[in-house]
């Protein structure tokens, strides 16, 4: 059964340096975004000019603290075990605060994964 792999990278610099060892433990695609977490878009001290019912784009502007959110779905022959292993050996134990997190869903459904389809370079 395929499954989504999501992982919150608290450095951002770290961020590429993670995708390149997913891509040598077997991950082939992935979705990345920027992130925010949500005690920093709350932290009332962080902003004063956060309006009363803020956008999206109006909590992400300006000075904060950034985190790459990385999503892939991965077939069932992925190691996810061996992409722990080769994250923490970037960003360090999970177990340490302001490092990250990973975590595993099952996908019960899911269209246009490829299998075995080797990697463009």
């Amino acid at each position: 059964m395929p499954r989504l792999l999501v992982a919150v990278i608290y450095e951002m610099d770290e961020g590429w340096e993670v995708l390149r060892a997913w891509e040598q433990a077997g991950v082939r695609e992935a979705t990345v975004i920027d992130s925010a977490g949500m005690r920093h878009v709350l932290r009332p001290n962080l902003r004063d000019d956060v309006p009363m019912f803020p956008s999206l784009h109006s909590l992400m502007a300006g000075h904060q603290e950034r985190h790459y959110t990385i999503f892939a779905v991965v077939n069932e022959d992925v190691d996810l075990e061996a992409v722990v292993r080769a994250t923490e050996a970037i960003i360090g134990p999970l177990s340490q605060p302001n490092t990250g997190i990973i975590f595993v869903l099952p996908v019960t459904q899911v269209w246009g994964l490829k299998k075995d389809v080797p990697h463009s370079q």
